[in-house]
């Protein structure tokens, strides 16, 4: 498995930093506080949190499509 010096990360030296804040702000337009949770899985800690909180918004985003499928699942069950 690749350590982190293992990387190059000269790649990067072009990439634009964009604070977060100002990129949610420019993409969610609603009022509702949003919590993105990045690394999902397959959706617990995420519909717990949308059910004891259901005037909130909720993202998640995970790398592989199969757990946002079974997240959403849970969302509509």
């Amino acid at each position: 498995m690749p350590r982190y010096n293992d990387y190059d990360f000269s790649l990067l030296e072009n990439v634009p930093i964009v604070k977060a804040d100002s990129l949610a702000n420019s993409i969610y337009k609603e009022e509702t506080p949003l919590t993105v949770e990045v690394g999902c899985g397959n959706g617990h800690f995420l519909t717990a949190q949308a059910a004891a909180h259901p005037d909130n918004t909720f993202c998640g985003i995970d790398l592989k499509s199969e757990r946002i499928v079974r997240c959403m699942q849970k969302v509509r069950a």
